[in-house]
């Protein structure tokens, strides 16, 4: 009787940690949306939480931080760039992206490093500059030295 009793208790703590699995999967697999270089812009982001480094220590209204997290999470789940997708497929890779406020050109921008981290050591895969003002979204083309739109 109490084996029945034992046999019964594990099954539903085994179901009921599967049902919290699946629905933790499926919140996950929420497309949201973004509204980017004047048109809106679904997104599913990826399942790799990113690490976030405000690199100018300034305050950031909590809009214009979710609005930042937004951008970096539309981004590395639309980035083309091969070292962007290769460290989001690498369950072993640490993926994050950090932020300041900055100019370019004369123009004021929140400029974002998406970066992977190994150990205590960051390497910036790509620059970002966002106009919060605009919804605009550049990527920082090293080569020739300008920013370009993104998507």
């Amino acid at each position: 009787m109490r084996s029945i009793f034992f046999v019964s208790v594990l099954l539903l703590t085994v179901l009921g940690s599967c049902e919290k699995k699946e629905v933790t999967t499926a919140q996950n697999n929420v497309v949201q949306e973004i509204t980017l270089n004047g048109t809106s812009q679904s997104f599913t982001p990826t399942e790799k939480e990113l690490i976030v480094l405000n690199r100018d220590r300034e305050e950031y209204s909590k809009g214009l931080l979710d609005e930042i997290k937004n951008v970096a999470n539309f981004y590395t789940s639309s980035s083309k760039n091969d070292m962007v997708i290769y460290h989001l497929e690498n369950p072993s890779s640490q993926l994050g992206y950090s932020f300041e406020r900055s100019e370019w050109e004369g123009r004021s921008y929140i400029q974002m490093g998406i970066f992977t981290k190994s150990g205590s050591n960051l390497s910036t895969l790509q620059w970002l500059f966002y106009d919060p003002e605009t919804k605009e979204l550049y990527e920082f083309d090293l080569h020739a030295k300008k920013l370009q739109k993104f998507p």
